[in-house]
């Protein structure tokens, strides 16, 4: 049997793993200041990404909420039969509403920017409750981007702590809503260094 052996690499040093695999001597690293995490906290502001991480994102990457937008917003669209919506694809939903015009509170998060970024969207409702459950209660309540019915469109009860659908012709917040999805992992070459074989 063959004894196992353990071996520990920082892959950020790129000069020790070419010499690893070359065969030659890696010189030892120095030990490095602790690392800022990339990723904040579920609730807390993520520099950069222009708001609050709310947690994972069903469709992969992250959920990030923005600032509540001033003002109140109605749905649109009152009295028209909006059919295929997603309860969980806010991004598509927003687009789909946009692009059929009246619906105020999918066009103010779809103008949103912060943090240089103008990907935000109106929350599905499956996004809203996510935002909930990361934010907790607070007042008012908030439109998705998801309709039920002909008269009606889920909203995120901050005060009741629930989703429930009411009538569009009510004015709600919005709360825009981007999903972000990190490249902290890059593909990087390893030089073979001089006189390795080609």
């Amino acid at each position: 049997m063959t004894p196992a052996i353990q071996l520990i690499v920082n892959i950020n040093d790129a000069a020790g793993l070419a010499a690893i695999f070359s065969g030659q001597q890696a010189a030892p690293v120095a030990p490095t200041a602790a690392a800022t995490p990339l990723i904040p906290a579920v609730g807390e502001y993520w520099p950069g990404q222009g708001g609050k991480l709310i947690g994972l994102h069903p469709k992969g990457g992250y959920l990030v909420a923005g600032e509540p937008l001033e003002g109140k917003f109605q749905f649109g669209r009152y009295d028209q039969d909006l059919a295929g919506f997603s309860p969980t694809d806010g991004e598509t939903n927003t687009r789909a509403l946009v692009n059929l015009g009246g619906t105020p509170a999918a066009q103010a998060t779809y103008d949103y920017t912060a943090d240089g970024h103008h990907d935000f969207y109106l929350p599905s409702q499956t996004e809203g409750a996510l935002i909930l459950g990361a934010l907790g209660l607070s007042h008012g309540a908030f439109w998705t981007s998801t309709p039920f019915g002909s008269y009606d469109a889920w909203a995120v009860l901050f005060e009741r702590g629930g989703v429930d659908y009411w009538p569009r012709l009510s004015e709600f917040r919005v709360r825009p809503v981007r999903r972000v999805i990190p490249s902290f992992i890059q593909p990087f070459a390893v030089s073979r260094g001089e006189g390795a074989a080609q």
